[in-house]
């Protein structure tokens, strides 16, 4: 007899384990992008680096990122 098997997500936010079904959309996107951002840059360690892209006003180019310095541009 097969039995179920219930798995949940868990996310740390302001310091406090918070199920994944509880976040509201703005930070489910946000927990979507930072994973597939991981996991891509693992994927292609030393070949090249993945970015999110940021929003930006329309008829602007993309947007341009320092490389290094791990702060903001």
């Amino acid at each position: 007899m097969a039995r179920e098997i219930h798995a949940e997500s868990f996310v740390r936010r302001n310091g406090e384990l918070v199920s994944v079904e509880q976040l509201n959309l703005r930070e489910r996107e946000a927990m979507a992008v930072w994973l597939k951002e991981t996991y891509l840059n693992e994927l292609f360690l030393g070949k090249g680096q993945v970015l999110p892209q940021r929003e930006q006003a329309p008829g602007l180019g993309p947007p341009h990122r320092k490389r290094g310095g791990g702060g903001e541009p």
